[in-house]
This record gives structure tokens, sequence and C-alpha cells, in this order.
């Protein structure tokens, strides 16, 4: 697969998901809500050194995000946003 395609690919794959989560296109973005929308389990923990945060996936368990609440709130938004990818 090249680049290209690839962009492509997730270009599609975050259109769905901003359709599925009904996230506007043209307003800020909730991104902790569309992650409670798409049913993915949200935490915050201050942890230490460099983490940001983690998506966390275990078969027959409900997903989850963990975002550091070190972090300013700017960086805990890309991370979420980020994760939800």
């Amino acid at each position: 697969m090249t680049g290209a395609e690839a962009q492509r690919i997730a270009a599609l794959a975050a259109a769905h998901a901003r359709k599925e989560l009904a996230v506007p296109i043209d307003g800020p973005i909730d991104v902790f809500g569309a992650i409670e929308a798409a049913g993915i389990m949200l935490a915050f923990l201050k942890t230490t050194g460099k983490l940001s945060g983690a998506f966390v996936s275990e078969v027959g368990r409900k997903p989850g995000i963990m975002i550091n609440a070190g972090h300013p709130l700017s960086r805990q938004r890309f991370t979420a946003a980020h994760e939800l990818g």
C-alpha cells in the first residue's frame, strides 16, 4: 500500500467515524464526548514520565482510553483524538 492509498483510507475512515459519532464538521469538536459516544471508557490519570495516553483493548472487555491528567488540556484533547483514531 502506498502512502497516498493509506491517507485516502484514513480520510474515509475519519469521515465515517465523524458521521457515526455526530461530530460537526464546522465547529468545535467534543473529543471526550465522541469517545463516550463510541462506547469507549475514558479515564484521566496523572502519570509520571512522558506517557500522554494509551488505548487499551482486551478480548471480551470494553475498550478504554487513558489520558495523562497531568498534561495541559490542549495536550489531553490531542491525545484523546489520537487514541480514538
